[in-house]
């Protein structure tokens, strides 16, 4: 897969928003998916612009992240950042075994992804990244990690 650019856009929550206006160039995010079945880390993104008012908001009136409040990017409420994709894992970890590792973990048990799932943009610590990183390299050597 190449280093195939998106613009992260469409955050409409203003605790999301703060955190995106917190992001610097070089920064690693997680991709999780979260509107599924089987919501999951499943790979790495890195930021490769700081944050810019999101276009999506007051260009287009019948775009589904449209905000009439945000009638220009002088006078825009939200913000969007560009990532580069970074990886993907091998294997995604699993809400489920973060939860289950967090039980015998207090780094992960601290995760703002545990306490407000909901959030789709949250700071994540350098020792919580390491922590899951390790969660990933286990279980790609066959850990099952919900024992």
């Amino acid at each position: 897969m190449g280093k195939t650019r998106e613009e992260w856009d469409g955050v409409r929550n203003y605790a999301a928003r703060n955190h995106l206006r917190s992001m610097n160039v070089g920064d690693l995010c997680w991709f999780y998916h979260s509107s599924c079945a089987t919501p999951a880390i499943v790979g790495t993104c890195r930021v490769v612009r700081k944050a810019i008012p999101d276009v999506t908001a007051f260009q287009d009136p019948k775009h589904p992240n449209y905000d009439p409040k945000s009638t220009s990017a002088e006078n825009c409420r939200w913000d969007s950042v560009l990532v580069e994709f970074d990886s993907l894992y091998e294997t995604p970890i699993t809400l489920k075994e973060l939860r289950h590792q967090a039980k015998h973990n207090q780094v992960l048990e601290n995760m703002m992804l545990l306490k407000r799932g909901r959030l789709s943009v949250m700071p994540v610590t350098a020792t919580e990244w390491l922590q899951v990183q390790d969660l990933m390299e286990r279980k790609a050597r066959g850990e099952n990690l919900l024992d």
